[in-house]
């Protein structure tokens, strides 16, 4: 199954779900702003991406761009993204324990086709 982490007002969510909803496979979608991610489920979804927590953070928001000026370690942005979801890069695309960022939304597309790839018999 591929799991979507989106918001429902974002563009590029909306883009990659319509993508995801044509392609005909298993899929759940996230609103992270609903349901957020604790910090464990944050810190193992970074590794699957393999990036650092700062890559996946929306820079041009002004909590983030402030908080940046602390010159915070992964540890710190992980705490600090437990609480300020709305300033985590969207979507994100998970299958088992690979992820993807899917943007621009037309990037599911490798999702889609690596979800096809590792579900042929």
């Amino acid at each position: 199954m591929i799991i979507l982490y989106s918001i429902p007002v974002c563009s590029k969510s909306r883009k990659a779900l319509d993508l995801l909803q044509a392609s005909g496979l298993p899929y759940e979608v996230r609103d992270y702003l609903q349901n957020p991610l604790s910090r464990e489920e944050l810190a193992d979804l970074v590794d699957m991406l393999g990036l650092q927590p700062s890559d996946i953070i929306r820079m041009q928001e002004p909590a983030a761009r402030e908080f940046l000026e602390s010159k915070p370690s992964p540890s710190q942005w992980l705490d600090w993204l437990t609480n300020h979801p709305e300033c985590m890069q969207r979507p994100i695309a998970r299958i088992n324990r690979r992820a993807w960022v899917v943007r621009p939304g037309e990037r599911i597309q490798e999702v889609i086709q690596a979800y096809r790839s590792e579900s042929k018999p």
